[in-house]
């Protein structure tokens, strides 16, 4: 028999053994020994167990808080709206943005060799999409109230200009061509099948015209004044300047489409403006002829609310900020002097504003900007700032970034 076995087999031999020839102290002491052994040995192993199955539960546990964590993130903090790729020019040299189409699509132009090319692009997606191509250079481009048509205005020489019509998706509806210097355009709001042409010679001579777009019809249409807007579907207002006398105000006169019934409807206007259901008009302030007064009506001359401004005043005339109004949201956007004084010497900045006509709400979005044209998104949430519209506003963050690709970055933020 070996060692290893003689002792096994020694020690059950001796703990039956020593129960009765060394007595039960001894007995009890080597058995409790031997449980203990067993015991501590057993403890071990269920404490790893324990440990093992925690952590196994603890991780699981974990990995679900950050599933639901993520998941509830991805609910409640969607992307940011101002997630834009910049505008990167595949072709020719990005000449000025237009405007939009929708709330994420603006149209823009490029100039390509002796032509222009017009494109679609929408800012979160970073595609470009050519709706029209002139092989002459393209003068202006508008797009209508209701954002489904444009209107592309190209010309290949000083006396005549051609006038094309297309839908958002670049089909084209119409095609005229005017003798013309220079042209002028105003959609009607409430039918944009009728679009109000105003054509000048070199010595600003004109002649007024409707083109009706769906019969693709241009018919002359006799207005005092060339530069008019349509306050209902078929009434346009324009503010009668006398020519004989050089004036800073002027009475506004509503005439009547296919009649030609002209009424006087107010006096003393700089400015005024019609839009779907709406009129803004711009006027002295009774307190102070160094302060403006933007006043809104419904089309049926309901008041609605008004503003007041500090204005700029040169020899001949005031200076009126860029503004834009939202009739399907009621907002007014402007940019506000920070005091009146000479348009010549002024250099005190501006603020850009929104302003609710039905709330009388008044924001200030950014500080100590340039006044330059601007487009707003219909949502609000964004507009396109500059002489090219080449920036973009981001309302809500206060913020000013470059619509191009490498065109800089111009960050300004409200002071809190």
């Amino acid at each position: 028999m070996s060692n290893g076995k003689k002792l096994k087999h020694f020690i059950e031999d001796y703990v039956q053994i020593d129960s009765t020839r060394k007595g039960d102290v001894e007995m009890k002491r080597l058995q409790w020994k031997i449980i203990r052994n067993r015991s501590v040995l057993l403890l071990i192993v269920f404490i790893s167990i324990l440990m093992l199955f925690g952590c196994s539960f603890e991780k699981k546990e974990e990995e679900k808080n950050e599933k639901n964590q993520s998941n509830n993130l991805s609910k409640e903090t969607p992307k940011r709206r101002f997630d834009i790729l910049p505008l990167e020019i595949s072709e020719g040299k990005f000449d000025r943005a237009i405007g939009w189409l929708d709330n994420k699509t603006i149209v823009y132009v490029s100039n390509v060799n002796q032509g222009s090319n017009v494109y679609k692009y929408n800012l979160f997606t970073g595609r470009s999409t050519l709706l029209y191509k002139s092989k002459y250079p393209i003068v202006e481009v508008f797009i209508s109230p209701s954002r489904e048509r444009i209107l592309i205005h190209s010309s290949n020489s000083s006396y005549k200009g051609m006038i094309t019509i297309l839908t958002a998706n670049g089909k084209e509806l119409v095609s005229k061509t005017i003798k013309s210097f220079e042209l002028a355009f105003e959609w009607n709001p409430y039918n944009e099948n009728l679009l109000l042409v105003s054509s000048f010679t070199e010595k600003w001579d004109f002649h007024t015209y409707i083109l009706k777009i769906q019969d693709k019809e241009l018919s002359e249409f006799q207005l005092a004044e060339p530069f008019a807007s349509w306050l209902t579907e078929d009434e346009l207002i324009y503010l009668d300047w006398d020519a004989n006398h050089s004036s800073l105000l002027a009475p506004l006169k509503k005439v009547k489409y296919g009649s030609g019934k002209i009424k006087t409807i107010m006096t003393g206007l700089i400015q005024a403006k019609a839009y779907r259901d709406n009129l803004m008009t711009i006027g002295l302030s009774q307190e102070s002829d160094d302060n403006g007064v933007y006043t809104f009506y419904s089309n049926q001359m309901k008041l609605k609310s008004s503003i007041i401004v500090p204005l700029l005043s040169s020899y001949s005339d005031w200076l009126v900020p860029y503004f834009e109004f939202h009739p399907e949201d009621k907002l007014f956007y402007t940019f506000r002097l920070k005091a009146s004084g000479d348009a010549n010497t002024y250099s005190g900045g501006f603020e850009f504003i929104s302003f609710d006509i039905e709330t009388r709400e008044e924001t200030v979005i950014l500080e100590n900007v340039e006044n330059e044209p601007i487009s707003c998104s219909s949502d609000g949430a964004l507009c396109l700032y500059g002489n090219q519209l080449e920036k973009i506003i981001d309302v809500k963050n206060h913020l000013v970034l470059s619509l191009l690709k490498n065109g800089g970055y111009s960050k300004k933020r409200l002071p809190s």
